[in-house]
């Protein structure tokens, strides 16, 4: 990750699924948000990177309920959303959110209500 950017948290599922998520502060606003850059691996291998999420202002951006909001984006399967939101995805990003979105998706509700 931009060596600019500030590692402010790690998740990781906690129950052997091999989910883990490294968050980062941008030190960057858009729109009124704080903009955090992450990185999602899957059983220690890169899945989703990205430093684009806009954190909802009501919510600390090393709060459980910001790691359930990014998690909903990258839970993510075909039919949660419209397929032009795939058209970007790897070969192996497809996979995964074919394969474990919907076992990734049960952690958003969990943080998010924390």
């Amino acid at each position: 990750m931009n060596s600019t950017f500030e590692h402010i948290r790690t998740w990781e599922d906690g129950d052997g699924n091999g989910y883990r998520l490294e968050l980062y502060d941008t030190f960057q606003r858009r729109h009124g948000k704080d903009i955090l850059a992450y990185e999602f691996y899957y059983r220690d291998v890169l899945v989703f990177e990205g430093s684009d999420f806009g954190c909802a202002p009501m919510h600390a951006i090393d709060s459980d309920r910001t790691i359930g909001a990014l998690l909903s984006f990258l839970s993510l399967k075909p039919g949660d959303t419209d397929a032009e939101y795939f058209e970007s995805y790897t070969p192996e990003q497809m996979a995964f959110a074919e394969a474990e979105g919907e076992n990734l998706s049960c952690y958003v509700e969990q943080l998010e209500t924390a």
